[in-house]
């Protein structure tokens, strides 16, 4: 499971959050509060044959559908739900897994198989929230993609995820309707990070190599990327300024970093 994503004006989260309240601020049969890292602080991260945190493997996000974006405001500053929250999340979800199950066709069984405590996948500010837009943001076009109300009189009318071209970095691994997969490959000089949906894959050098030129603007963005301990950390920039952040085309001057942390042989944070 992979959670969390910084991009400018918030940080994402699409699978697990450790952070360093006590086990008591989540809910007790969640599966966040469950993560090896948490039951045993002394759990040992793996390593790989090039002495890098191992993080290969096919990863989902199935198991964030049902974290809201966004915190309910009934929650104010609290990241996970209460023991009685939580169940009734719980009823929720293994309901949703009862319609999926009972689908025939592409939507079956994308449900996840585990439920989280998260009262979001915003966790900065600490409300929770996804940030007001600027003036600036609110003047800019939104992306409508066939859901949109049209006019449809050309290609270019349709989204970039209508046409199969990219979700982008930042909505590649936000849970969608089905394809939530990544695979993620570890090389001694480069990660490599490959979507099921759109199938995208992102080459991240580890090998100190300069950034491209200003001026060469990617879907994808410009990666780079090292490890800090047993966290992989990714800067990336040279982004278009067609993709969107939440709905809303970000700039081209969007610099996003990652960090990805194995906290249980299941789970990165």
């Amino acid at each position: 499971m992979i959670r969390q994503f910084i991009a400018t004006v918030a940080m994402f989260a699409a699978c697990l959050l450790l952070s360093s309240s006590p086990v008591a601020a989540q809910a007790k049969g969640s599966a966040d509060a469950m993560a090896a890292k948490r039951v045993n602080p002394h759990w040992k991260v793996p390593h790989n044959a090039w002495g890098q945190p191992d993080l290969e493997g096919i990863w989902t996000t199935d198991d964030m559908r049902g974290v809201p974006m966004s915190r309910p405001q009934q929650y104010g500053t609290r990241g996970y739900l209460t023991d009685e929250e939580f169940a009734q999340r719980a009823k929720q979800r293994g309901t949703a897994r009862d319609v999926d199950n009972a689908r025939t066709g592409t939507f079956r069984n994308e449900e996840g198989s585990r439920d989280f405590s998260y009262t979001s996948m915003v966790i900065d500010p600490p409300d929770g929230r996804v940030p007001a837009l600027t003036a600036a943001a609110q003047a800019r076009p939104r992306a409508q993609g066939s859901f949109g109300t049209g006019p449809w009189e050309k290609v270019q009318d349709f989204g970039l995820y209508d046409r199969c071209i990219t979700r982008g970095a930042i909505g590649s691994f936000m849970p969608a309707v089905y394809g939530n997969g990544a695979r993620i490959i570890q090389t001694p000089d480069s990660v490599v990070i490959s979507y099921e949906m759109v199938h995208d894959t992102r080459v991240i050098p580890l090998d100190g190599r300069a950034p491209i030129g200003k001026d060469l603007h990617l879907w994808m963005g410009d990666a780079r990327g090292h490890y800090e301990g047993d966290t992989l950390v990714i800067e990336s920039q040279n982004f278009t300024d067609r993709t969107a952040v939440g709905g809303t085309q970000h700039s081209d001057k969007l610099r996003m970093v990652e960090r990805f942390t194995s906290v249980d042989p299941k789970m990165i944070d």
